[in-house]
């Protein structure tokens, strides 16, 4: 969703305000997908053993016909500028941070119990 919301950004906290009034369609959308269970979570899961990676945030599309199409996977992923992206409150990246890193903790938590 990045690539949705990248040209409402700023970091001017009033020109973010007035821009996340122009996309509250875009937003409304970006929630529901954030509420779904993962779409291609199997094949998603597999491309990044394949890549030789435990982590990584994996950008893709799906096309008319169901089928699924990686991008890239980046295993150097940040969550640090969500106060700057467009529109935080709206889109309630605070509470979509606490899930990510409650899912990170998770995973270091399985990886922990599995080293034991």
């Amino acid at each position: 969703m990045h690539h949705t919301f990248s040209h409402y950004r700023s970091l001017n906290p009033i020109r973010r305000w007035i821009r996340a009034r122009a996309c509250r369609e875009h937003i409304e959308l970006d929630w529901q997908f954030f509420q779904s269970e993962p779409e291609y979570k199997d094949q998603l899961a597999q491309a990044a053993r394949v890549l030789g990676l435990d982590v990584a945030a994996i950008d893709y599309s799906t096309p008319a016909g169901g089928s699924v199409v990686l991008w890239e996977a980046n295993p150097h992923f940040a969550l640090h500028m969500w106060p700057f992206d467009v529109p935080a409150g709206p889109r309630r990246l605070k509470r979509r941070f606490r899930r990510y890193h409650d899912v990170i903790g998770d995973f270091f938590a399985c990886l922990l119990q599995q080293s034991l």
